[in-house]
């Protein structure tokens, strides 16, 4: 059985969320602290909503990838028949015959996956683990969970 890696789903999926809320802390801290200074241009003022809204911009913007991919981030299990795909701590499995595609992300070092079922309307991603070589534009899997995906891919011509 070939596993997805555990300590990049989590990375991907919270670590711009602690960022996030670090920095959304920080300017709850400046707008409502009464002795708050900060400084601006080497100029030291007292922190206010107005001054102290580049915090919240910040967290905003740390907080867009959980949105965007940490919440398509899943934990996955492979054997040559069956795909176990782990989601909001239940389990779901899957027939080869039922993948519509799978491939590897072009831009995103560790190798990443995109995974799509048929007739479920979601697209999954998944680390293998961090074996792999990245140029610009281009990653190679050398984990043994990317030379199973590999040859099944071959197998069910995916």
């Amino acid at each position: 059985m070939y596993k997805s890696s555990k300590l990049y789903l989590i990375f991907y999926k919270y670590v711009c969320l602690l960022f996030s809320s670090i920095w959304v802390i920080n300017w709850l801290y400046l707008s409502i602290a009464p002795d708050s200074v900060i400084t601006i241009n080497g100029v030291t003022q007292e922190a206010n909503f107005l001054n102290s809204i580049i915090f919240l911009i910040f967290g905003a913007i740390f907080s867009l990838p959980y949105f965007l991919v940490g919440k398509k981030m899943v934990y996955v299990e492979m054997e040559n028949v069956k795909i176990r795909i782990k989601k909001n701590g239940q389990f779901r499995e899957y027939e080869w015959s039922q993948v519509e595609y799978i491939q590897l992300s072009l831009i995103i070092l560790p190798p990443t996956y995109r995974l799509k079922i048929t007739g479920n309307p979601n697209t999954f991603l998944f680390c293998t683990g961090i074996n792999g070589f990245a140029v610009p534009f281009y990653v190679w899997d050398f984990t043994e969970m990317g030379k199973f995906i590999k040859k099944m891919k071959q197998e069910n011509r995916l």
